[in-house]
């Protein structure tokens, strides 16, 4: 079977930061072409292999984490510049690792009683009306929750479970706190943290301020490994 050729020393990022100003100036497939060249798809995969637990290794192959990774960027993904392949880089690890640090929390815990996977509801607390718009109204309202759905990706999974948990408009902190291992003051003080820096990184990335969203971010502290604290967090 024949292979490809070796790609030579530096193409692969010459061809993506190619790729990614044609990205910036509107090019709607220019992403694709990035995730498709190998050179993207082995650094996406080693990542992913030295982010794993060992637990997960037992229910779950790491190509099913890197095509969930891609598949949660790129379905539904609001159109913000991206200033470079650091840049990029440093959007899929956040998420290849939330994604990860949310997983083991579930496995570990071997139960949900709550969906954290459901979609983000259109009548929340952060201000859709009910009902059926019109077209523009629809446009704009699709467009609003591709950015909400973009920020939850870049959250910590502390955040972003707070917020599934909470967000239908009529948050039960009680019960929130009791799933979370936390009391309900703290369930309800998580959440408006939460709240505050999901609407900051949404309004970062609607004004295409990706580096300020990501250096706040990274500001506010990587998420805890969860294996340092068991299935159940005891703090904020």
């Amino acid at each position: 079977m024949p292979t490809n050729p070796p790609l030579p020393p530096g193409s692969y990022r010459a061809f993506a930061e190619e790729r990614l100003r044609a990205w910036n100036e509107g090019d709607p497939k220019a992403l694709e072409a990035i995730f498709a060249h190998p050179g993207f798809q082995n650094w996406l995969r080693n990542l992913i292999r030295n982010l794993m637990y060992p637990v997960l290794r037992n229910h779950m192959e790491s190509i099913d984490l890197y095509q969930e990774t891609l598949y949660e960027f790129l379905t539904g993904a609001p159109r913000f510049d991206i200033p470079g392949l650091p840049s990029l880089e440093r959007i899929l690890a956040r998420i290849a690792r939330n994604t990860i640090n949310q997983k083991y929390r579930r496995i570990h815990a071997q139960k949900r009683r709550w969906d954290l996977e459901a979609p983000l509801p259109s009548t929340t607390c952060f201000g859709f009306a009910a009902g059926t718009p019109d077209p523009g109204e629809a446009a704009a309202l699709e467009e609003e929750l591709a950015y909400l759905r973009c920020g939850l990706l870049m959250l910590d999974p502390k955040d972003h479970d707070i917020i599934m948990l909470c967000g239908d408009g009529r948050p039960d902190f009680v019960e929130a706190g009791k799933t979370l291992g936390l009391k309900p003051d703290a369930a309800r003080m998580r959440y408006n943290r939460a709240v505050a820096r999901l609407e900051a990184t949404t309004r970062g990335l609607r004004r295409n301020r990706l580096e300020e969203v990501l250096r706040m971010l990274e500001a506010a502290g990587p998420d805890q490994d969860p294996r340092a604290s068991g299935s159940r967090e005891a703090s904020v």
